[in-house]
């Protein structure tokens, strides 16, 4: 098994074993990553590693999207949908005229929800998240 094999099947059994609210955290941090990294590839020209980048940002946030429950999120499930489409609007809109301040504002909007979620898994499980 090389480095790589070994460092892949590492992160795949770090995602099987987590429990869901730290899987939540995972998605948020790989969203941003791929939003940042969207960003740098705006920045550089490289037209589409930027594309390639923010469609997986917007995968990710639609994976948001559909993890959550109706029946128990109530209006805070409700308005987490709301947020989420409209991240995953700006992330198509950004994609379609090169807008970095979309994608910035988005970012922003997900370290936010990031956060309340870390909040409420301090409050709820009494550990760091």
């Amino acid at each position: 098994m090389t480095a790589t094999m070994a460092i892949d099947q590492y992160k795949k059994d770090a995602v099987i074993s987590a429990p869901p609210e730290r899987i939540v955290l995972m998605l948020y941090d790989g969203a941003m990553r791929h939003m940042n990294l969207a960003l740098k590839k705006l920045k550089s020209g490289d037209r589409s590693g930027y594309s390639q980048h923010l469609s997986k940002g917007q995968a990710i946030v639609a994976e948001l999207v559909n993890s959550l429950d109706a029946k128990l999120g109530g209006e805070v499930g409700k308005n987490l949908e709301r947020l989420y489409l409209y991240i995953i609007d700006r992330l198509i809109e950004a994609n379609l005229n090169g807008q970095g301040q979309a994608i910035s504002d988005c970012i922003r909007i997900m370290k936010t929800l990031k956060e309340g979620w870390e909040d409420a898994i301090r409050q709820t499980c009494g550990q760091p998240a």
